[in-house]
């Protein structure tokens, strides 16, 4: 599969993995306590997505697809068979997106979701709107921002309830991580508040929660190498027990 995320399934944890060019889709649920895989399901979905990112909102597993070529995206609820549960909105975002990340507020009695796009050297933000559509709120540059030329790859997680984003160099290992703050007028700052060096080349950065901690999975396709390291605060840390 040329995709592996991690979704909510009827309350449980489970695998999505997905082929672009086919539209194949293959769900294996895991139960977390035990590690084990117990199901798996294909089913034939639409190709052509480039990203697929999973984040839970509104006390429901949300699946965002988005396809580099057409600009077209997809959000909703994932694997519901309720009917009271609404479509999926269908939306249009500018073409050559390289990265989406999900950037969600969980602040007592707001809940609110953001999604930073790449599109070149250009970071633009947009916020979701009741009826799932989104509208641009910030715009500017890498260097504008706050951010290195060379960062590539991007990933969040929640710190008290509100995201903390997370930048990374692969030609030098260089990652960091703080708040994506934007100004009336639509212009965005980072303000790093923590910073490391991790392994250089990596080509691969995804958030998760393990045990209440949050954690990058990362991956270097050249040399097949999989870890696991700390978030908060940014470190190594020995990678979970998963079989």
């Amino acid at each position: 599969c040329a995709h592996l995320v991690e979704v909510g399934v009827d309350e449980k944890r489970a695998l999505l993995g997905y082929d672009r060019t086919t539209g194949w889709v293959e769900v294996v649920e895991r139960e977390i306590e035990e590690g084990d895989v117990v199901v798996g399901e294909t089913s034939s979905g639409s190709p052509n997505w480039s990203h697929l990112i999973s984040f839970e909102l509104d006390g429901a597993s949300k699946l965002l697809c988005y396809g580099a070529e057409s600009g077209q995206f997809r959000l909703g609820t994932f694997a519901s068979d309720d009917p009271d549960v609404a479509p999926p909105f269908l939306g249009q975002w500018p073409v050559g997106f390289s990265r989406l990340v999900v950037l969600k507020s969980e602040a007592p009695a707001v809940e609110s979701l953001r999604v930073l796009t790449l599109q070149g050297t250009t970071l633009e933000l947009y916020e979701r709107q009741t009826d799932d559509s989104f509208v641009s709120v910030g715009r500017g540059s890498l260097n504008q921002v706050g951010f290195k030329p060379t960062d590539s790859l991007f990933t969040s997680f929640s710190k008290d309830g509100q995201p903390r984003l997370v930048a990374y160099d692969p030609t030098n290992g260089s990652v960091r991580s703080g708040a994506l703050d934007v100004t009336e007028d639509g212009a965005l700052s980072f303000g790093v508040v923590d910073l490391n060096t991790w392994p250089g080349g990596l080509t691969a950065l995804e958030s998760t929660v393990v045990d209440g901690v949050p954690v990058a999975l990362i991956y270097n396709e050249s040399t097949g190498s999989l870890d696991v390291f700390g978030l908060d605060p940014l470190e190594h840390t020995e990678p979970p027990v998963v079989r």
